[in-house]
């Protein structure tokens, strides 16, 4: 499977895509569970989004500093979204510099966590880390 996925990137697009509508509608399932009063869900739910503050156990420094990451490069592809749609919304030459700088940092944030920039894909909601590995 790993060599047809290395040799065809339709065949890895579509995988990873598939993966991503199942994780998000498995979410979205868990989340009206918690919301409708399961209580059982709502601690699942909020342990593994929350686990800083609701795991039973703590975060060992590895883990932490992968949540740090995360939180690092969550936060720069949500400012790359928001410059893209002020951008896109004024159209002007000053926010093109502005989402060229984003952009710049978002690439050397994701080469200092150790991500090949190839593994950045882009979906309806900003960006995804490809998971599939090829090796």
């Amino acid at each position: 499977m790993y060599v047809w996925l290395k040799k065809s990137p339709k065949l890895k697009k579509a995988i990873r895509g598939g993966k991503d509508i199942a994780r998000a509608r498995a979410e979205n399932a868990l989340y009206e569970l918690a919301l409708n009063g399961d209580r059982q869900a709502l601690f699942f739910w909020l342990k593994n989004n929350y686990r800083e503050c609701y795991s039973d156990k703590p975060l060992s420094p590895a883990e932490a500093d992968l949540m740090s990451q995360k939180a690092r490069l969550a936060k720069l592809q949500a400012d790359l979204a928001e410059a893209q749609l002020k951008a896109i919304k004024e159209d002007q030459g000053g926010q093109s510099e502005q989402l060229n700088r984003l952009l710049d940092s978002l690439k050397e944030a994701v080469l200092d966590e150790g991500i090949s920039p190839e593994n950045i894909v882009p979906n309806d909601n900003g960006f995804i880390i490809d998971d599939i590995s090829d090796q």
